[in-house]
């Protein structure tokens, strides 16, 4: 990296929302690239979005595919993804109107993710001795799985991160494969703790956060030459990971603590841990970063966070053993799996 592009990090990282805004894009071989904008000419994260609201309410319920697992939404809001993990099927639902169509995969689907530009998405898929892991590609307009590829044993909650490319925690190997996401082309291959559950991105794209169960740790990884740089500790056995949208506060469900743990993505400590249901499986934030959705597994509650404060500011009750939430980037509606239900809640999580 150029001496002008470390200037141009540092400046980032010291002032946070400052005098300038940082895209970063990474061609399939050679050096990174990055320009910076004003951030006047640049929308912030939350000037498009609803604002949330302290108590959602229930609006639907959904039958999909056998115990349901990974949620995720579209970048245009448009279609939710849910992997059927006792099934061969990935229930795809039309966010307009509300009908349910089932993709067959090869092998039951654990976690999916969607291409950044919404043609596709990708579904972490396994067996449960392990064997057969990999990733099923589904053409979001024909609904068919056009590409396999083999990966790791247990790929857990990939994502897509910035630049395009697919993060994927080997579950039962202590890394992350990163692929490429036109080809599915491994590149990366990142040693982290012990048991890695899922994956998620600074929006800057400089940082990838990876929570470890066994080893009750966040891995940091520095996205510039994809090594871990920090671990910091966190409460017992975290199963999820968010990342707010202004990218300063970090979330983790600890699932064996029953707890929230908050962290300051600047000084990377911990600013605070909270509270909330039974075996906390998966947190996501709201659209304008305000709120915060923990998925109680045990508790068939939906506990919603004051991400400022960490006050819990309601309890809502939604199917049986909720596996994952995920919010709509328009900030109107979150989905969460319930895995002994066979359903997805709908939620309105705005006015």
């Amino acid at each position: 990296m150029t001496q002008a592009g470390l200037g141009v990090l540092a400046l980032v990282v010291s002032a946070g929302v400052g005098a300038a805004t940082v895209v970063v894009t990474r061609p399939p071989a050679g050096p990174v690239t990055i320009a910076a904008a004003p951030v006047s000419a640049v929308p912030s994260a939350t000037s498009t979005r609803r604002s949330s609201i302290p108590g959602p309410r229930v609006v639907a319920t959904l039958r999909v595919a056998a115990e349901p697992g990974g949620v995720a939404v579209s970048p245009d809001s448009r279609t939710v993804y849910v992997a059927g993990q006792s099934s061969r099927f990935v229930s795809v639902i039309d966010a307009a109107t509300r009908s349910v169509t089932d993709v067959r995969v090869p092998r039951p689907p654990r976690f999916v993710t969607v291409a950044r530009d919404n043609s596709r998405a990708y579904v972490a898929m396994y067996e449960d001795d392990g064997s057969h892991s990999g990733i099923a590609v589904i053409d979001a307009e024909t609904r068919e799985v056009t590409k396999v590829v083999a990966t790791g044993p247990q790929p857990y909650d990939l994502a897509v991160a910035p630049d395009g490319r697919v993060w994927v925690p080997i579950h039962s190997a202590g890394r992350v494969e990163v692929y490429t996401g036109d080809e599915l082309r491994r590149v990366v291959t990142v040693p982290v703790a012990p048991n890695p559950h899922s994956v998620r991105f600074g929006p800057e794209g400089l940082r990838a956060y990876t929570p470890a169960h066994e080893s009750s740790v966040v891995s940091v990884i520095d996205m510039w030459d994809d090594s871990v740089r920090q671990s910091v500790p966190v409460s017992k056995a975290p199963h999820s990971l968010a990342v707010s949208p202004d990218g300063r506060t970090i979330l983790v469900a600890c699932y064996d603590a029953d707890r929230v743990d908050r962290i300051d993505s600047l000084t990377l400590r911990r600013s605070g841990s909270f509270p909330v249901g039974d075996k906390p499986q998966s947190v996501t934030f709201a659209a304008d970063g305000r709120h915060a959705y923990v998925a109680d597994e045990d508790d068939n509650t939906l506990t919603v966070l004051n991400v400022r404060t960490g006050a819990t500011t309601a309890k809502v009750r939604v199917g049986r053993s909720p596996r994952a939430v995920a919010v709509a980037p328009d900030g109107l509606y979150a989905y969460v799996s319930a895995g002994d239900d066979n359903t997805v809640t709908i939620l309105r999580v705005s006015p």
